[in-house]
């Protein structure tokens, strides 16, 4: 993971079909706590790879394709589809 981490913060978002670079999402449901829903995931896929997420309920996925999608803003990091940013 680490590997992936490097490599993404040293190349460029149009060198990758996905880009994702320090997507965070945290959710404050009431005054008295937070819920970060994804800490910082950085990863790249190029075209024509296969790509999932895995994890238990409640890790994150959703939110994060969410987020790549446009459908939840994040509130830190940003992605690119075909090097555009989807948060801009």
């Amino acid at each position: 993971m680490e590997k992936e981490i490097i490599k993404i913060n040293n190349s460029n978002p149009k060198n990758y079909t996905v880009y994702v670079k320090d997507l965070r999402k945290v959710f404050i449901p009431d005054s008295n706590r937070i819920k970060v829903a994804v800490d910082k995931i950085s990863f790249g896929i190029d075209n024509g790879e296969c790509f999932t997420l895995l994890g238990v309920n409640g890790a994150g996925k959703t939110t994060t394709f969410k987020m790549i999608s446009g459908e939840v803003i994040p509130t830190s990091g940003d992605s690119w589809i075909n090097g555009y940013s989807v948060g801009s």
